[in-house]
């Protein structure tokens, strides 16, 4: 299996995605405070270069801290289970890049909470392993790697959803191993919770006289469901003159804006979840890895971005525009900064088409399967300017850009048509001609690989009135209705309709030729030249992506780098 690419470029339009969100859905709809791209968020401060394998580790090396990760299989599992009150259990393949990655931070994790004297045992199980498979079906492993959390006295594991380092396995498995909200017993108690906040910006204080009641229950359920952040319960009376509420107020504290925020709405899991949401992110939000966990959440689907830098002259008016405007929408739309002076952050200028000459800029950006991203016309930067740009988004009067390269003069004389986002239309949806196209990344190894075939292929069907054999740059160019979940991507447009069918046979020109000269259908397996006798399977990979596994080394008829 080969080892994919990334390009954070792209990677931040899943950051803005949240319905791609690897988080389990299960539980209540608060459960959704979560659910981020795990990859998106993570790849924000990821320094590899476009297309670079990821580094591998050898797998015969144990790595420091491994000797305290348990090493389970179907059988030894029951009696792990039975031994141990909490234990972690990551569902791994040998090949898989992810998993490999994780080792280090999973056996030193496994290390200090030995070290620590806790009750909480790490293990790890081969899910490609035969006898291992039926354990990983009960479980619904469909990714790798699947990290599983089990608790004495509870029928179901609970999905791991902390950061993927030393200390984040450490913080979140001592929450999920404590009372979801600490009990405050003292007014000296309260105030000093409020201050420590737990090492983040932010923490919770539910003012409940009766700490049984359901009311308070409801709390404790929203403080066990939002992991990254601190909760606190207190009953105490000299707390409820300090801090002048009445039973049953929720107070956020934080160490920015106003400082406190309370809660004035039905106790109600999901609205509770919400406000604290709404409330942990700063009215003018600094982008960067912590901070992305909670704005690219699908609560939260536009972002008005400031792309500017920080040591500019001209930035602490810019921030103190953006301060003036952004409490007027509040939990409708987050405004961010991110600072153009940070060398990963080309990256996403690129993505939003912006020169570094030309900054500062603005940007809306929506999530969703169908995001868009918008880019004002300013006079001038000012707070009714800014104002005037975002009442215009929200009442449907911007029309979306998206990027295009410039179109060569020979893209319509060589074997392969070249397309870019500007003549995408008017020649991929030409209702007279049936037009394949490849969507590439110029760094992409698959892309390259297929290039000499889809070549000969384009020669194969140069002068046909009724046939376009197609290439468009997917990281240059954007075509609305298409979305690219990997490279290459190939996609077939018929004539004399609006179908878009996914090409999904062998790259060969046979494959080729045959869904061509057929209405795009695969030849029969069996009369496929590339056939092979080994089985293969969708996964995905620890990004929640699709991956073909197989049970040669082959490489797979849709292989695809990642984005």
């Amino acid at each position: 299996m080969k080892v994919r690419c990334l390009t954070l470029a792209l990677l931040f339009a899943l950051l803005c995605s949240a319905v791609l969100s690897t988080a389990s859905q299960d539980g209540d709809a608060a459960d959704d405070e979560n659910s981020t791209d795990e990859e998106a968020v993570e790849s924000v401060d990821d320094d590899a270069d476009q297309g670079q394998d990821h580094a591998r580790f050898d797998a015969d090396e144990p790595l420091p801290g491994e000797e305290y990760v348990l090493e389970l299989n179907n059988e030894t599992f029951p009696a792990a289970i039975e031994e141990h009150k909490f234990l972690l259990l990551e569902f791994y393949a040998p090949w898989c890049g992810k998993c490999q990655q994780l080792r280090s931070a999973y056996g030193g994790a496994a290390q200090k909470l030995h070290e620590m004297g806790s009750e909480i045992k790490l293990a790890k199980i081969d899910a490609t392993v035969m006898e291992n498979l039926e354990l990983s079906a009960k479980y619904e492993v469909d990714r790798f790697p699947t990290l599983r959390f089990f608790r004495e006295m509870e029928p179901s594991p609970i999905p791991y959803k902390g950061e993927r380092d030393v200390d984040g396995f450490v913080a979140w498995l001592t929450k999920k191993t404590q009372p979801p909200a600490k009990n405050l017993e003292t007014l000296n108690d309260v105030k000093e919770f409020i201050a420590s906040r737990g090492g983040e910006d932010i923490n919770v204080v539910g003012f409940f006289k009766d700490a049984n009641s359901e009311e308070a229950k409801t709390f404790i359920r929203v403080a066990d469901i939002m992991d990254f952040y601190e909760f606190g319960i207190t009953s105490d009376e000299e707390a409820f003159k300090e801090y002048g509420v009445e039973d049953g107020q929720i107070s956020v504290f934080t160490t920015f804006d106003e400082g406190r925020a309370d809660y004035d709405g039905e106790l109600i899991s999901d609205d509770i979840a919400k406000f604290v949401m709404v409330q942990s992110v700063p009215n003018v939000a600094d982008f960067n890895p912590q901070m992305a966990r909670r704005i690219f959440v699908k609560d939260f689907p536009n972002h008005l971005l400031l792309l500017a830098s920080k040591n500019s002259t001209e930035f602490p008016k810019l921030h103190a525009i953006l301060s003036e405007v952004a409490p007027k929408y509040k939990g409708r739309i987050v405004f961010i900064h991110v600072d153009t002076d940070v060398p990963g952050h080309a990256r996403i200028m690129e993505f939003f088409a912006v020169d570094p000459a030309d900054v500062p800029e603005f940007r809306i950006t929506t999530s969703g399967l169908n995001a868009k991203k918008y880019r004002p016309d300013f006079p001038e930067i000012t707070a009714a300017t800014i104002q005037n740009f975002v009442d215009a988004f929200f009442d449907d009067k911007l029309e979306p850009f998206r990027k295009s390269e410039e179109l060569p003069e020979d893209w319509n004389e060589l074997p392969v048509t070249v397309l870019v986002g500007k003549n995408f239309d008017e020649v991929a949806k030409d209702e007279k001609t049936n037009t394949l196209v490849e969507f590439y990344a110029p760094w992409c190894e698959h892309c390259k690989s297929l290039e000499p075939i889809y070549t000969e292929l384009g020669e194969k069907f140069k002068g046909r009135d009724d046939v376009i054999i197609a290439k468009i740059d997917g990281t240059a160019n954007e075509v609305e209705g298409i979305k690219l979940e990997g490279f290459p991507t190939i996609k077939y447009f018929p004539a004399g309709t609006d179908k878009v069918i996914d090409y999904q046979c062998g790259r060969t020109v046979e494959h080729f030729t045959f869904f061509l000269e057929n209405d795009g259908e695969c030849p029969p397996r069996e009369e496929t030249p590339d056939d092979r006798d080994g089985d293969e399977e969708v996964e995905k990979n620890g990004e929640g992506e699709e991956i073909t596994v197989e049970t040669d080394e082959t490489e797979s008829e849709g292989a695809k780098d990642e984005l």
